[in-house]
C-alpha cells in the first residue's frame, strides 16, 4: 500500500494538535477521500497479483520549463501490449459526466476528466520517446473506486469499481512478455517523486508538529513568549501563558496516547523555551482540580488527587495518570 501524501499526513497531525477551521477541513477530507480511493486501487491490483507490473504515483517531469512542471499519474500497469495509465476517483453519491459541465452530487464540477487523462497519455508518450524506448500503446481508464457512486453519460474508458474488478480478471490471464521490463525499468525511479507531494516531512516540519508551542488559531509555531502571555507573530492571536501551556499538554496524551505523562517527557515536548516551573504547577494543580470535579472543560482528567508539587520537582520522570 503507498503511504499517504506530505499534504495528508500533515493536515492530520495538524488536526490532531487543534481544531482546523473550515477551508482546511475541506482539504483534509479531499485528502482522505482522494487516498481512500488510491488505496483500494492499489489494492484490487495486489489482490489479482499483477504487483510485479504496476507502478504507483508516477511522476513524468516535463521537457520544457521548471523542474517542478509535470504531470502525477495514480498508477501504470505495464502490460504486455501497451501501457495502461490509470486514473482513481473516490467520489461518492452521484456523478453526470457533461464535459467541462459535469455534475457531482448535482453541483457543478468544472474539471473535466476526459482532458485530463488525454494529457496524461500525451504526456507518457513523450516521456517514453524521450527515453528512446520503442513505441507502445497507451490506453487509459478512470476507475470510481466507491461501490456506491451512481454513474451516467460517463464514457467508455470510466469504469466503476465492479467494471474494473472484473477487467483485472482478464488482465490476470496474459502471458508476460521480457518486453515489459524496459518500460517498468524506465518508469520505476519516477514512482513518488512528485515535488508537489513528497513523501515524509523535513526534519524541521516534523519537529515543529511534534513539539513546541503552536498557535490555537492557525497553527504556526514557535510562539512568542511574553510574562503572561503566548503570542502568535503569523496572526497575532494571543492567550493566557497557562492556558497554553495546558492546552500543549493534552496535545502531548493525543500525540502520544502510549507514552507515560511525566514532568521531563512534557517539557521535551513543549520545547527548550518552555517554563519548567509553570509546567509543575499545571500538573499538580490540575490533578488535585479534577479530583473534585471542575475543569470540566478539558478533554482529559489526570487522576491523581494528592499528587504534591515537590513531588513533581523532585522526580521528574514520576508518571501522571490520565483517563
Amino acid at each position: 500500500m503507498r503511504p499517504p501524501t506530505w499534504d495528508l499526513y500533515f493536515y492530520q497531525l495538524l488536526s490532531q494538535r487543534f481544531e482546523l477551521n473550515d477551508s482546511d477541513q475541506r482539504r483534509l477530507a479531499r485528502l482522505r477521500k482522494g487516498y481512500e480511493g488510491e488505496c483500494r486501487l492499489d489494492a484490487s491490483i495486489q489482490a489479482t497479483g499483477l504487483s510485479s507490473i504496476y507502478l504507483q504515483d508516477v511522476w513524468l517531469p516535463s521537457r520544457e520549463g521548471p523542474a517542478t512542471r509535470g504531470s502525477q499519474l495514480d498508477g501504470v500497469l505495464v502490460l504486455p501490449d501497451c501501457l495502461l495509465l490509470l486514473e482513481a476517483k473516490h467520489y461518492s453519491g452521484s456523478f453526470r459526466y457533461l464535459g467541462k459541465k459535469s455534475l457531482l452530487n448535482e453541483r457543478p464540477y468544472h474539471h473535466n476528466l476526459v482532458n485530463q487523462l488525454e494529457n496524461h497519455v500525451e504526456d507518457l508518450r513523450q516521456f517514453i520517446e524521450s527515453r528512446q524506448l520503442p513505441p507502445i500503446p497507451i490506453r487509459a481508464l478512470l476507475i470510481f473506486t466507491d461501490d456506491q457512486l451512481a454513474l451516467e453519460g460517463t464514457p467508455g474508458h470510466f469504469l466503476t469499481y465492479a467494471q474494473w474488478l472484473d477487467l483485472l480478471g482478464q488482465l490476470a490471464s496474459i502471458p508476460p512478455l521480457a518486453s515489459q521490463s524496459l518500460y517498468f525499468r524506465a518508469l520505476s525511479p519516477w514512482q513518488f517523486q512528485n515535488p508537489h507531494r513528497p513523501r515524509q516531512l523535513a526534519p524541521v516540519e516534523e519537529q515543529l508538529l511534534r513539539r513546541g508551542l503552536l498557535c490555537a488559531k492557525c497553527g504556526w509555531g514557535p510562539l512568542e513568549l511574553s510574562r503572561y502571555k503566548c503570542s502568535c507573530p503569523a496572526c497575532d492571536f494571543s492567550e493566557n501563558k497557562s492556558r497554553c501551556y495546558l492546552r500543549a499538554l493534552y496535545e502531548f496524551a493525543l500525540l502520544h496516547p502510549d507514552q507515560p505523562i511525566t514532568r521531563r517527557a512534557v517539557l521535551d515536548f513543549q520545547g527548550e523555551d518552555a517554563n519548567p516551573k509553570l509546567v509543575s504547577k499545571l500538573l499538580a494543580h490540575y490533578a488535585q482540580q479534577q479530583a473534585h470535579g471542575h475543569g470540566a472543560n478539558v478533554p482529559y482528567a489526570i487522576a491523581q488527587p494528592h499528587l504534591k508539587l515537590h513531588e513533581l520537582l523532585e522526580n521528574p520522570d514520576q508518571p501522571v495518570q490520565i483517563h
